[in-house]
Protein backbone atom coordinates (compact mmCIF):
# COMPACT_ATOMS: atom_id res chain seq x y z
CA UNK A 1 0.00 0.00 0.00
CA UNK A 2 2.96 2.51 0.80
CA UNK A 3 5.15 1.42 -1.84
CA UNK A 4 6.93 3.71 -4.58
CA UNK A 5 4.27 4.22 -6.96
CA UNK A 6 5.90 6.59 -8.83
CA UNK A 7 6.66 8.41 -5.85
CA UNK A 8 10.78 9.24 -6.93
CA UNK A 9 12.21 7.46 -10.18
CA UNK A 10 13.03 4.11 -9.77
CA UNK A 11 13.78 1.04 -11.97
CA UNK A 12 12.81 -1.72 -9.53
CA UNK A 13 9.14 -1.31 -9.61
CA UNK A 14 7.28 -0.60 -6.21
CA UNK A 15 10.73 -0.59 -4.86
CA UNK A 16 13.42 2.68 -3.81
CA UNK A 17 15.70 0.86 -6.15
CA UNK A 18 18.91 2.92 -6.57
CA UNK A 19 18.15 5.55 -4.49
CA UNK A 20 19.21 6.77 -0.71
CA UNK A 21 15.14 6.03 0.34
CA UNK A 22 17.26 3.52 2.58
CA UNK A 23 14.05 1.60 3.90
CA UNK A 24 12.24 -1.82 4.11
CA UNK A 25 11.72 -1.30 0.26
CA UNK A 26 15.20 -1.09 -0.53
CA UNK A 27 18.13 1.45 -1.13
CA UNK A 28 20.88 2.94 0.59
CA UNK A 29 21.68 5.41 3.63
CA UNK A 30 25.45 6.45 2.02
CA UNK A 31 26.64 6.64 -1.15
CA UNK A 32 30.54 6.75 -2.06
CA UNK A 33 31.49 7.73 -5.34
CA UNK A 34 34.72 5.64 -6.86
CA UNK A 35 34.65 7.31 -9.79
CA UNK A 36 34.25 6.76 -13.53
CA UNK A 37 30.50 7.44 -12.51
CA UNK A 38 31.03 3.78 -10.35
CA UNK A 39 29.32 4.19 -6.24
CA UNK A 40 29.19 2.06 -3.88
CA UNK A 41 26.04 1.89 -1.68
CA UNK A 42 25.77 1.55 2.07
CA UNK A 43 23.27 0.72 4.63
CA UNK A 44 24.13 0.96 8.44
CA UNK A 45 27.40 1.68 8.02
CA UNK A 46 27.97 -1.79 5.84
CA UNK A 47 28.71 -2.12 2.30
CA UNK A 48 25.90 -3.07 0.75
CA UNK A 49 21.99 -3.09 -0.05
CA UNK A 50 18.75 -4.07 -1.57
CA UNK A 51 17.29 -2.17 -4.35
CA UNK A 52 14.03 -4.13 -3.62
CA UNK A 53 14.15 -4.96 0.15
CA UNK A 54 16.98 -4.37 2.91
CA UNK A 55 15.90 -7.28 5.20
CA UNK A 56 12.23 -6.49 5.88
CA UNK A 57 11.52 -5.80 9.17
CA UNK A 58 15.49 -5.96 10.13
CA UNK A 59 15.31 -2.39 10.05
CA UNK A 60 12.73 0.34 10.62
CA UNK A 61 11.05 2.04 7.98
CA UNK A 62 12.87 5.11 6.74
CA UNK A 63 12.15 8.61 6.07
CA UNK A 64 10.46 8.62 3.02
CA UNK A 65 8.46 5.38 3.92
CA UNK A 66 7.42 7.11 7.21
CA UNK A 67 6.29 10.36 4.88
CA UNK A 68 4.25 7.88 2.46
CA UNK A 69 2.54 6.12 5.25
CA UNK A 70 1.48 9.64 6.72
CA UNK A 71 3.51 9.12 9.66
CA UNK A 72 5.67 12.40 9.30
CA UNK A 73 5.76 15.63 7.71
CA UNK A 74 7.38 16.71 4.33
CA UNK A 75 10.17 18.35 6.48
CA UNK A 76 11.60 15.25 8.05
CA UNK A 77 12.12 13.55 4.56
CA UNK A 78 15.56 15.53 3.99
CA UNK A 79 17.56 15.06 0.55
CA UNK A 80 17.05 11.59 -1.41
CA UNK A 81 19.81 11.02 -4.08
CA UNK A 82 18.74 9.22 -7.20
CA UNK A 83 20.76 7.18 -9.50
CA UNK A 84 20.19 7.78 -12.90
CA UNK A 85 20.35 4.93 -15.42
CA UNK A 86 21.80 2.75 -12.16
CA UNK A 87 23.52 -1.31 -13.21
CA UNK A 88 24.69 -3.02 -10.87
CA UNK A 89 28.21 -4.37 -10.97
CA UNK A 90 27.62 -7.76 -9.33
CA UNK A 91 29.27 -6.46 -6.64
CA UNK A 92 27.14 -6.48 -3.55
CA UNK A 93 25.86 -2.40 -3.47
CA UNK A 94 28.30 -1.46 -5.95
CA UNK A 95 26.79 0.28 -9.38
CA UNK A 96 27.18 2.30 -12.26
CA UNK A 97 25.03 5.15 -13.22
CA UNK A 98 25.38 8.26 -15.78
CA UNK A 99 24.49 10.60 -12.72
CA UNK A 100 23.02 11.55 -9.07
CA UNK A 101 20.08 13.38 -8.93
CA UNK A 102 18.62 14.51 -5.96
CA UNK A 103 15.04 15.65 -4.94
CA UNK A 104 14.08 17.47 -2.15
CA UNK A 105 10.61 17.23 -0.06
CA UNK A 106 10.23 20.53 -1.84
CA UNK A 107 10.72 18.89 -5.31
CA UNK A 108 8.37 16.15 -4.43
CA UNK A 109 5.48 18.52 -3.19
CA UNK A 110 5.83 20.27 -6.78
CA UNK A 111 5.38 16.94 -8.27
CA UNK A 112 2.93 15.47 -6.43
CA UNK A 113 1.34 17.68 -4.46
CA UNK A 114 0.87 17.52 -1.02
CA UNK A 115 -0.03 14.50 1.39
CA UNK A 116 -3.28 13.79 1.54
CA UNK A 117 -4.55 13.25 4.37
CA UNK A 118 -1.72 15.47 6.32
CA UNK A 119 0.38 14.04 8.90
CA UNK A 120 -2.15 15.41 11.65
CA UNK A 121 -4.87 13.46 9.80
CA UNK A 122 -3.66 10.51 8.68
CA UNK A 123 -4.49 7.12 9.85
CA UNK A 124 -2.59 5.85 12.71
CA UNK A 125 -4.20 2.49 13.33
CA UNK A 126 -4.33 0.17 11.35
CA UNK A 127 -6.30 -3.66 11.01
CA UNK A 128 -5.17 -6.32 9.20
CA UNK A 129 -5.89 -10.48 8.59
CA UNK A 130 -3.68 -13.74 7.92
CA UNK A 131 -4.90 -16.04 5.61
CA UNK A 132 -3.01 -19.36 5.72
CA UNK A 133 -3.36 -21.44 2.82
CA UNK A 134 -2.26 -25.35 3.23
CA UNK A 135 -2.88 -28.51 1.34
CA UNK A 136 -2.36 -29.59 4.74
CA UNK A 137 -4.10 -29.26 8.37
CA UNK A 138 -1.17 -27.28 10.12
CA UNK A 139 -0.11 -29.04 13.80
CA UNK A 140 -1.05 -27.07 17.25
CA UNK A 141 3.10 -26.56 17.27
CA UNK A 142 2.99 -24.12 13.56
CA UNK A 143 -0.68 -22.51 14.82
CA UNK A 144 1.01 -21.50 18.21
CA UNK A 145 4.09 -19.95 16.53
CA UNK A 146 2.04 -18.46 13.90
CA UNK A 147 0.02 -16.89 16.41
CA UNK A 148 2.87 -15.45 18.67
CA UNK A 149 4.42 -13.86 15.77
CA UNK A 150 1.26 -12.19 14.66
CA UNK A 151 1.33 -11.22 18.11
CA UNK A 152 4.18 -9.88 18.14
CA UNK A 153 4.31 -8.28 15.10
CA UNK A 154 1.16 -6.50 16.43
CA UNK A 155 2.62 -5.61 19.85
CA UNK A 156 2.84 -1.62 21.33
CA UNK A 157 6.18 -2.21 22.90
CA UNK A 158 9.28 -4.31 22.13
CA UNK A 159 8.90 -8.12 20.45
CA UNK A 160 10.00 -10.59 22.41
CA UNK A 161 13.61 -11.77 22.47
CA UNK A 162 13.43 -14.56 20.33
CA UNK A 163 12.64 -12.20 17.69
CA UNK A 164 16.42 -11.18 17.99
CA UNK A 165 16.58 -7.68 16.24
CA UNK A 166 13.71 -7.49 13.91
CA UNK A 167 11.04 -5.10 14.16
CA UNK A 168 7.52 -5.17 14.89
CA UNK A 169 5.07 -2.53 13.02
CA UNK A 170 5.35 -0.60 16.59
CA UNK A 171 9.03 0.16 16.82
CA UNK A 172 9.58 0.01 13.05
CA UNK A 173 7.69 3.11 12.54
CA UNK A 174 9.34 4.68 15.61
CA UNK A 175 6.06 4.18 17.69
CA UNK A 176 4.11 6.54 15.77
CA UNK A 177 2.04 3.31 14.62
CA UNK A 178 -0.05 0.28 15.58
CA UNK A 179 -1.58 -2.55 13.74
CA UNK A 180 -4.28 -5.09 15.10
CA UNK A 181 -4.46 -8.29 13.69
CA UNK A 182 -7.26 -10.49 14.84
CA UNK A 183 -6.25 -13.81 15.61
CA UNK A 184 -9.59 -16.19 14.30
CA UNK A 185 -8.50 -20.20 14.00
CA UNK A 186 -11.01 -21.37 11.91
CA UNK A 187 -10.84 -23.68 8.78
CA UNK A 188 -12.95 -22.16 6.02
CA UNK A 189 -12.75 -25.17 3.28
CA UNK A 190 -10.33 -28.42 3.97
CA UNK A 191 -10.35 -31.20 0.67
Amino acid sequence: YWANHDFIPTTVGGHWGYSSAGGQLGGFDELIDLGNNTYQGKLNGKNGFGPNANGGNSLPYSKVELYSMGLIGPEEIGTLQLAQNPQSTGEFGKFTADNINTLTASDLIAQHGDRVPSVENSQKDFKAITVIISTTMLNEDKIDSINRDLENFSKKGAPEDYWGNTYNFWKATGERASIDIQIVEENLKTQ
